[in-house]
C-alpha cells in the first residue's frame, strides 16, 4: 500500500514529515481521532495545510503511517530481543521482556493507544494489523520450531499467532482498568505463555 504521495528524500523533507506524524499522534491523543483535521495537524506542526498534502493524500493516510512506524519498530525489538536467544528459556525470558515493552508503549503514548484501539472501525487498519500479526507470529513460529524441530508447523504457527493476538486483547484490556489491575492482566498473560510454551514443548 503506498501510503504518501511522496516520500520525502531531502533531509528538510524528512523533518517535516516526522513533523506531521508526531503531531497528528499528540492531537489523537488529546481529542480522539474524529475530533483532529488537517487543518489542526498542520497548525500542531507549525506547517502549511498544503505541506501535508505533499506527503499524505489525508488525513487516513497519516493514520496508517503511524501504524505502520510502530509496527515496524515493534517487530525489529521482537526480532532482535527474541533471536539472540539461545536456548528455549531464554527464548521465553525474551518473551517476557517484549510483552513488558509492547504494554509499557501503550501505556506511555496516548496518541497511538487511541489509534490503535480504534483498528476495527476501519477495513485498512484492520488489514495492517493482521498482516502484522501474521509477521510476527511466523517469526516466532520460526525460532519456536528451531528449538522444538518435533512441532508440528501448522500448530506452532496457529499457537503463536493466538499468542500474538491475544497479546493485543491483554494491552486493550490493561488500558481500561486501574494500574493494578492492568499489571494483574499483563502478568497473567505472561503465564498463559509460559504455559503454551511448556505445552507445545513437550
Amino acid at each position: 500500500m503506498d501510503l504518501t504521495r511522496r516520500k520525502p528524500s531531502q533531509e528538510r523533507g524528512k523533518e517535516r514529515y516526522q513533523m506531521i506524524i508526531e503531531a497528528t499522534s499528540i492531537l489523537v491523543g488529546e481529542r480522539g481521532n474524529d475530533d483532529v483535521s488537517i487543518r489542526d495537524i498542520a497548525k500542531q506542526a507549525g506547517v502549511a495545510p498544503s505541506s501535508i498534502y505533499q506527503y499524505f493524500n489525508d488525513k487516513n493516510d497519516i493514520i496508517v503511517a503511524i501504524m505502520k512506524e510502530y509496527f515496524d519498530q515493534n517487530y525489529e525489538m521482537l526480532k532482535s530481543a527474541t533471536g539472540s536467544a539461545q536456548t528455549l528459556s531464554e527464548w521465553v525470558n525474551a518473551l517476557d521482556s517484549t510483552i513488558e515493552f509492547f504494554f509499557d508503549l501503550i501505556k506511555n503514548d496516548p496518541g497511538w493507544a487511541t489509534i490503535w484501539c480504534g483498528i476495527q472501525a476501519s477495513p485498512v487498519l484492520r488489514d495492517i494489523d493482521n498482516e502484522d500479526a501474521l509477521r510476527n507470529a511466523r517469526l516466532l513460529q520460526g525460532q519456536l520450531l528451531n528449538f522444538c524441530p518435533h512441532v508440528d508447523k501448522a500448530e506452532a504457527m496457529t499457537a503463536c499467532f493466538m499468542l500474538v493476538q491475544l497479546a493485543a486483547v491483554t494491552g486493550k484490556m490493561a488500558l481500561f482498568t486501574d494500574t493494578e489491575m492492568g499489571s494483574d492482566l499483563i502478568n497473567e498473560f505472561k503465564r498463559i505463555v509460559r504455559m503454551r510454551v511448556k505445552s507445545i514443548a513437550v
